[in-house]
């Protein structure tokens, strides 16, 4: 690797970071939907139904830290 290479990001990895964490953070499918302007809550669902299940199986833990 050269020194100060960075990995291409698009703006879609983007959209999904951020969606990814609203959620982690208990955001509301809802308010997500709104926040990425899907076409439906379905979608919303759809497309985030894993990272919502995670949430589900881990609530009540102690939430995770960048560190591990």
């Amino acid at each position: 690797m050269q020194e100060g290479w960075v990995p291409a990001i698009r703006v879609h990895d983007l959209r999904h970071s951020c969606a990814t964490l609203l959620f982690t953070q208990g955001t509301e499918a809802a308010t997500v939907q709104r926040i990425l302007r899907h076409s439906s809550i379905s979608v919303t669902t759809g497309v985030y139904v894993e990272v919502i299940e995670c949430v589900k199986r881990d609530h009540g833990r102690p939430a995770r830290t960048w560190r591990g």
